[in-house]
């Protein structure tokens, strides 16, 4: 079986069996061993498939609700639309309602699929089957701007399934129309904005998962977990851009709570704040060493005790706090708050 077709039927048996996935733990190790074979796996049509998962799982007397779920399978590219329709609609107006969305056409969905696991992890049980990218686009490129979904037929179990929304939500909300070039590296992309994407994908998962929102959230959580975690044989690319995520995430966190301090009276909560706050960065014209330099300056100044900070470095607290209150206040632009000094 070629490797996009076994994306999209594991795809669609993993949809039919996320409702039942936490309380089946026997049929969690049969799949994950049968999502492995998909390339000796000879189906001349998808029914073949579902018949051959169905044999497998009677032969290993797995629980009596995964067969009743597999009855219900559906082919995967619909829900995938509907998904990526209904979060694009939602990042767009939330985009518009604090900032400005940038994008003048509509953002496609690409699915492709790779061999390989695409992180370097030991993969829980039917997890890590799904990653998300925005290819480069160049400057004299009139197609629409894509985001790809990437599948690796072996993992791509529920959990990897279930994990989808928050890959997608991810790539609009931190790059569909980020001020910046690309660059994995980037901590205030990768690591800030992911805190902002992550949140926003939690608040609105009844809407766009609303098969197993309680499932997607834990999955997503497992998953930013993992793409976090440093270890001494990870690969430099992957070391890199998990150390620029966390570094990122820890300065929004800062930032969160700088505004707690400052909040104007008639402000929302420091998280809607920081929000706000966030997607208005993200559209500031800017480069990369500018994010750098701003995550950087908010670890140095927010990140230690007073007693540990010079003169100088006091006086740039007190300066970036007045920067915080006259952003809440409405009297300067986000722009001001990135390159602050």
């Amino acid at each position: 079986m070629d490797g996009f077709k076994a994306s999209m039927l594991h795809a669609s048996l993993a949809h039919a069996l996320i409702g039942v996935w936490i309380r089946c733990p026997l049929a969690q190790s049969v799949l994950h061993s049968e999502l492995a074979l998909w390339r000796t796996r000879k189906v001349d049509v998808d029914e073949d498939f579902f018949l051959q998962i169905a044999s497998r799982f009677e032969v290993m007397s797995v629980e009596r609700d995964e067969f009743d779920a597999l009855q219900g399978a559906e082919p995967a590219h619909k829900h995938l639309d509907e998904i990526f329709d209904r979060l694009s609609r939602l990042v767009r107006k939330r985009y518009m309602a604090v900032a400005d969305w940038g994008a003048k056409e509509r953002i496609e969905l690409m699915i492709s699929w790779i061999g390989n696991p695409p992180y370097p992890d030991k993969a829980p049980l039917g997890a890590l089957g799904a990653a998300a990218c925005m290819p480069a686009k160049r400057k004299d490129d009139d197609n629409p701007a894509q985001v790809k979904l990437i599948f690796a037929p072996s993992l791509l179990g529920p959990p990897s399934w279930a994990a989808v929304p928050f890959l997608l939500c991810h790539e609009l909300v931190c790059h569909a129309t980020q001020g910046a070039p690309m660059d994995s590296s980037d901590p205030f992309a990768e690591g800030w904005m992911d805190l902002i994407a992550q949140r926003l994908h939690d608040r609105w998962l009844d809407k766009v998962f609303p098969w197993a929102p309680k499932f997607a959230r834990t999955c997503a959580d497992e998953l930013s977990c993992i793409t976090r975690q440093r270890g001494p044989d990870l690969p430099d690319l992957h070391s890199n851009t998990r150390a620029a995520r966390a570094m990122g995430r820890q300065a929004a966190l800062l930032i969160e709570e700088a505004l707690r301090v400052v909040r104007h009276p008639s402000s929302r909560s420091p998280s809607r704040a920081l929000e706000r706050l966030s997607l208005q960065l993200n559209r500031v014209s800017s480069t990369v060493t500018d994010r750098w330099s701003f995550v950087a300056k908010i670890m140095r100044l927010l990140d230690r005790p007073e007693t540990q900070l010079d003169r100088n470095e006091l006086e740039q607290r007190v300066r970036l706090r007045r920067c915080l209150q006259g952003w809440v206040a409405g009297e300067v632009p986000a722009s001001e708050v990135l390159f602050f000094s």
